[in-house]
């Protein structure tokens, strides 16, 4: 009896890297705006390592593990990590929670060449929570300047930061 190895073809290799190139191309866009979108649950840098996660994205931690478990993957805090790295990379470049942002590469004067494109889910969280934060500022510092036209918006800034899933803790 003999043993016949057998050695892929050079075309079937170049198929299955192929293959592994794009999984790993969405994996890495999905995880990066997954991240992005994280960042609009929160008003402080909860990427950072020793930060008590807020109510919010403790939550959102627990079912993403949850959802890598149920399909298998065997290292759900590798892949969070990953999500904190890119968080962090989104505050930076947004100059979210103090992050200074990133203009290495720009010149004078010039905004870059190349801006990613947020989702419109992403944008709404991201608008809205300023929006909130704003009139939040303004009824607790200038509480005159908070009137009954601010409120009234306010109340429907809250009702739609609800409607996209925040928690804005009232």
């Amino acid at each position: 009896m003999s043993l016949v190895i057998t050695t892929p073809t050079l075309s079937a290799i170049a198929i299955l890297r192929a293959r592994a190139v794009e999984s790993e191309s969405t994996v890495y866009g999905a995880r990066r705006e997954y991240a992005k979108g994280i960042n609009g649950l929160s008003d402080i840098a909860w990427y950072r390592d020793g930060v008590q996660l807020p109510k919010a994205i403790a939550e959102e931690k627990a079912e993403y593990y949850k959802a890598l478990k149920a399909i298998g993957y065997s290292n759900p805090s590798n892949a969070w990590k990953m999500v904190k790295q890119y968080a962090f990379e989104a505050a930076k470049a947004e100059g979210l929670f103090g992050e200074v942002v990133d203009t290495e590469g720009e010149g004078e004067g010039e905004a870059s060449d190349t801006r990613e494109t947020r989702s419109l889910t992403l944008r709404m969280v991201e608008e809205l929570t300023k929006l909130h934060k704003a009139s939040m500022k303004i009824k607790d510092s200038r509480p005159e300047e908070y009137t009954d036209k601010i409120r009234a918006a306010h109340g429907h800034v809250i009702v739609a930061l609800k409607a996209m899933g925040v928690d804005v803790g009232i």
